[in-house]
């Protein structure tokens, strides 16, 4: 989810039940938010990847990290959410393989 004004930014982190930080400046910067949805064990991440620039986009990439080894047994809802310099007008999120 991309993030452009501070009532999507409040709206976000309310989703997930925590109190807002601070909002970045988003006539300079946006944020996006992944949430992996439900999982059944602990352990997984997301990994951002540096974003590109792709014509008049700007493509953010992540990756969904699984859990290595042992992991806890129980039912988990992973998200992350990170800020960027606004470069293009267009953003687009993808998963990475």
């Amino acid at each position: 989810r991309v993030i452009r004004s501070e009532a999507q930014w409040r709206a976000a982190w309310t989703e997930i039940g925590q109190n807002a930080p601070a909002a970045p400046d988003f006539r300079t910067q946006f944020a996006v938010a992944v949430f992996l949805g439900q999982r059944s064990t602990g352990g997984y991440q997301v990994r951002w990847i540096e974003p590109e620039s792709s014509g008049t986009a700007t493509i953010v990439r992540y990756q969904e990290i699984k859990p290595q080894g042992m992991a806890i047994q129980v039912l988990t809802q992973p998200y992350a959410i990170k800020v960027f310099q606004l470069e293009k007008a267009d953003i687009r999120v993808e998963a990475a393989d």
